[in-house]
């Protein structure tokens, strides 16, 4: 029994010298701030490196788009900027996919980065600034219901961007909708076009994902699909012109 319990001290302690033991140290920081007085104002070599690309980009951002007529702005429950932002793609994305082609254009009005766009020509770089994020369009279908639920909550809100569509706001709801200039029939299905921010339920417009009968993503982003219809505009000689048509419209 000595020698068994002389066994186990004797590997406890052949155990307990083996570990290493680490001893805490303090270590110190210091901290930097870096402002402009601390920066160097002129790097000769970083900027010889970037010169060539700042000068590719600054070309591909200064190419002209189109020519707008008139100042467009961004307001609420309408505004001459919101529309074109909806028109343009609605426009582009409609020709481009008949088979299930957008009736109409819902975005959300803080995805519009710029208060207003002067008079004059509309720039790639211009539409970045109006639309610097990666959001991509999609097109849904949905049922009348879904459109009334939508249409409400763009009245709580106090407007959006749309187009294809009009309706009146009275007690923050929604009445006398139309799309396509026709009044919302509660039997047909529409097809909506939306950003992937929306439809993901950004701004709190996720049940449009939830009760949506079908969903096409097209792979493009918003930004993009601006570009692109503006460019034809240019092709075909055409120039801007947005105007506020009455599309929402506030009602006592």
């Amino acid at each position: 029994m000595r020698l068994r319990i002389l066994h186990i001290a004797l590997c406890a302690w052949i155990f307990v010298s083996c570990r290493s033991y680490y001893q805490p140290e303090f270590i110190s920081a210091n901290a930097t701030n870096i402002n402009k007085e601390t920066v160097a104002k002129d790097d000769s070599a970083v900027s010889a490196i970037i010169y060539p690309y700042k000068m590719a980009l600054d070309t591909i951002m200064s190419q002209v788009l189109v020519e707008n007529l008139s100042v467009l702005t961004k307001a609420k429950p309408e505004g001459t900027l919101n529309n074109m932002f909806c028109d343009v793609q609605l426009e582009l994305v409609g020709n481009q996919h008949k088979e299930f082609a957008p009736m109409f254009c819902v975005m959300n009005y803080g995805g519009i980065r710029l208060p207003s766009i002067a008079a004059g020509n509309i720039t790639r770089g211009k539409v970045y600034e109006l639309m610097p994020f990666d959001n991509e369009v999609v097109i849904a279908k949905i049922k009348a219901s879904t459109v009334k639920e939508l249409c409400d909550k763009i009245a709580a809100k106090g407007g959006e961007p749309v187009a294809g569509i009009s309706m009146s706001i009275k007690a923050n709801a929604a009445s006398d909708i139309n799309i396509n200039k026709m009044p919302l029939n509660d039997t047909t299905q529409y097809y909506i076009l939306v950003s992937d921010y929306m439809l993901n339920g950004g701004d709190g417009y996720g049940f449009l994902k939830e009760q949506a009968i079908s969903i096409h993503p097209l792979n493009v982003k918003v930004r993009d699909v601006i570009i692109g219809e503006l460019e034809l505009m240019q092709a075909k000689g055409l120039k801007l012109s947005a105007v506020k048509d009455g599309r929402i419209k506030e009602v006592k």
